[in-house]
């Protein structure tokens, strides 16, 4: 059974995972408001404290979201990550990467009203 809460996108960039003194380079495979699956060529153990930016190419600048998450899983094939923080312009970005990439718009809107009124804080 799923228990994710929140749609998943299909969605490849880079992005570079901090944890204890290291820095890792990786890739997003999905995304979504909550969370995400990135590579992973470490073994990071389920718990662990992580700082993620996702790299977004812009027309004239670099432009990234950046979150606090912890690792809920580790496979071979890489890392979950579930989100435990960001700051405004991230969320918005990271919103509106969601939305955009959704086969289905009107529900990923709905997912964001559920995220900003289902939560007491973020």
């Amino acid at each position: 059974m799923d228990k994710r809460c929140f749609s998943r996108i299909h969605f490849q960039t880079e992005a570079v995972v901090r944890f204890q003194d290291r820095e890792m380079a990786s890739e997003v495979v999905n995304l979504s408001l909550n969370g995400a699956f990135l590579t992973s060529t470490e073994t990071i153990q389920p718990g662990e404290e992580v700082d993620v930016k996702i790299l977004l190419s812009g027309t004239s600048s670099e432009l990234s979201v950046k979150v606090k998450g912890k690792i809920i899983r580790q496979n071979e094939e890489g890392i979950a990550i579930q989100f435990t923080g960001m700051d405004l312009d991230s969320f918005m970005h990271l919103k509106n990467i969601v939305a955009y990439n959704s086969e289905n718009v009107s529900k990923a809107e709905k997912e964001f009203e559920q995220f900003i009124w289902g939560k007491d804080s973020f």
